[in-house]
């Protein structure tokens, strides 16, 4: 009687849940809140990455109701799909590799001229590229139509490697307008770095111009004038090779007391004929007896063209070889690159200072099979997505071969092309993309391969 009068018990208490009022709804949880967007800049980030925020962004925004109702219908799909064969999930497709870069050219100056012994270029915001040519002219062109008229014509000593041989624009201000040239004075045995300053502008109509003389650096030899400008943080680089001859008889790329052989840094901000320029305080041999002030890394034989990833502050430099090796480094404050105890990363004439100099090695060389002189080069920014997968490269080429190749900070080299060229130079226009200047040829700009 006992299990039965129990059992009755239980049934009378079922029922009167059941007959009890439903129970009140819980309260919906809140959604998080929206991110806030940062008033500060952000780090410049990959494309694939901000393609993929721009598509996300441009997604319709959908209302707390309609989410819980798509996460839930998600839900049963994958529930449904349980123990399914054959239903990988869809992953993204792989951002392009260095590897999987192909490239074309096309001519950047419509209708323009091949040049017979062009040095360097720059461009202007408005499309406007100003070419330097060795034999004294700098030469501003409209892309669009060819159009072009000369802004300055400098008397210069031309030799194989003397005459005008750098040029670049002035960062500090749009008004006035400066130009830096590094170029052989007539009489020659003397390399100059001056700033120009055009009285009218941009427009060039008027002829004036006023010439600054910065800097003055007697040449021992014809040869290995270097000669790179660029400009970061306001203060202003320049490329000395080592004066000249074979195999740097005087020893200038390991002597810290004469700027040849290194790469110097001064600020021009201020720059008068009273005091043409200033040696930073945070040079790194600022108080050093034995060096010149001036000197922000040295060991170098000639460099050739250089240019900044403006994102790690690391100066990319091609630095051309003596007989048996070219090379690519990245040069940082105060470092020795070796010159010429070594050629790249080999011993230079068996020197016997050969593993004990404390130098830093280059990021790529090569050797006469691929060329006998390096051109430099242009670093590709990793944000610039005309050529997908080269972003963050340093380009550079060769003047004996023609060859093109990208370099990155990982050692990874990548051949890009097999011209015929002369190659001397590279720029970049006004949107960035990559132009190639060679002897006896147009100034072509580089482009992704269509195929």
């Amino acid at each position: 009687m006992r299990r039965f009068a129990g059992l009755i018990a239980l049934i009378c208490a079922v029922i009167a849940a059941c007959a009890d009022d439903p129970a009140a709804p819980t309260e919906q949880a809140a959604s998080p809140p929206a991110a806030q967007q940062s008033d500060t800049a952000a780090e410049p980030e990959p494309v694939a990455e901000q393609q993929a925020e721009q598509e996300a962004s441009a997604a319709p925004a959908q209302s707390s109701a309609e989410s819980t109702e798509a996460a839930s219908e998600q839900d049963e799909a994958m529930q449904e799909n349980e123990g399914e064969t054959g239903d990988e999930p869809v992953s993204e497709p792989e951002a392009p590799s260095l590897a999987d870069v192909k490239i074309d050219f096309e001519e950047a100056i419509r209708n323009g001229p091949s040049f017979r012994r062009p040095t360097d270029a720059f461009a202007r915001h408005d499309g406007s590229i100003f070419v330097a040519e060795q034999e004294g002219t700098i030469t501003r062109f409209n892309p669009a139509d060819g159009s072009s008229k000369i802004v300055l014509d400098l008397p210069v000593q031309v030799g194989f490697e003397e005459g005008l041989l750098a040029i670049r624009r002035g960062p500090y201000s749009e008004d006035p307008f400066y130009i830096y040239a590094w170029y052989t004075p007539p009489g020659g045995r003397l390399s100059r770095l001056s700033r120009f300053h055009f009285e009218d502008g941009f427009t060039f109509e008027s002829d004036v111009v006023t010439e600054l003389v910065i800097l003055e650096v007697e040449q021992p030899y014809p040869n290995h004038n270097g000669g790179a400008i660029r400009f970061r943080d306001g203060m202003l680089y320049l490329g000395l090779g080592d004066g000249g001859a074979g195999g740097d008889p005087l020893g200038s790329g390991q002597d810290r007391s004469t700027l040849l052989g290194s790469i110097i840094r001064i600020d021009v901000s201020e720059a008068s004929p009273e005091e043409p320029y200033r040696v930073p305080p945070d040079n790194p041999f600022v108080g050093d007896p034995e060096a010149r002030p001036e000197i922000w890394a040295y060991g170098l034989r000639n460099p050739w063209r250089m240019d900044f990833d403006h994102q790690t502050g690391d100066l990319w430099v091609a630095d051309v070889g003596q007989n048996a090796q070219e090379e690519v480094a990245i040069v940082r404050s105060g470092e020795n690159h070796g010159w010429n105890v070594y050629e790249g990363d080999l011993c230079f004439n068996r020197n016997s200072a050969c593993g004990e100099l404390e130098a830093v090695a280059p990021i790529a060389t090569y050797g006469r099979r691929d060329g006998c002189s390096v051109s430099g080069g242009i670093f590709y920014g990793r944000n610039n997505a005309n050529i997908p997968g080269l972003g963050g490269a340093f380009i550079y080429g060769d003047y004996c071969s023609g060859k093109i190749w990208a370099a990155t900070a990982d050692g990874e080299v990548v051949e890009l092309a097999d011209t015929d060229w002369p190659i001397v130079s590279f720029a970049t226009d006004s949107e960035g993309g990559l132009l190639v200047l060679a002897q006896g040829q147009p100034i072509r700009r580089i482009i992704a391969a269509t195929d």
